[in-house]
């Protein structure tokens, strides 16, 4: 995990900027309806994603975990996710 700065205004990244274009890709198609957008691209090293349509990354992440759960669900297994008192995602 990198101490990088993680919510910007535009790709700050080779991987971002990829990210970036495969969503206006997606935006660009006729069946594209301002549905939102979560792309994830990894080279091996490093792993980039890029945000599209969030107000916020907390909604990106709750949709993310919503995801994986379905994704684990498949797959006979399970997600279950515990907040903690006072904590903070860091």
């Amino acid at each position: 995990m990198s101490d990088e700065k993680r919510t910007e205004n535009e790709p700050h990244d080779r991987l971002t900027r990829l990210a970036d274009r495969i969503a206006r890709m997606g935006k660009d198609d006729p069946d594209y309806d301002d549905e939102k957008m979560i792309v994830f691209l990894h080279d091996g090293d490093r792993g980039g994603i890029g945000l599209f349509g969030y107000d916020s990354d907390s909604e990106a992440v709750a949709d993310m975990l919503i995801y994986l759960r379905s994704i684990l669900r498949a797959n006979g297994k399970d997600l279950q996710v515990h907040a903690l008192r006072g904590g903070e995602m860091s």
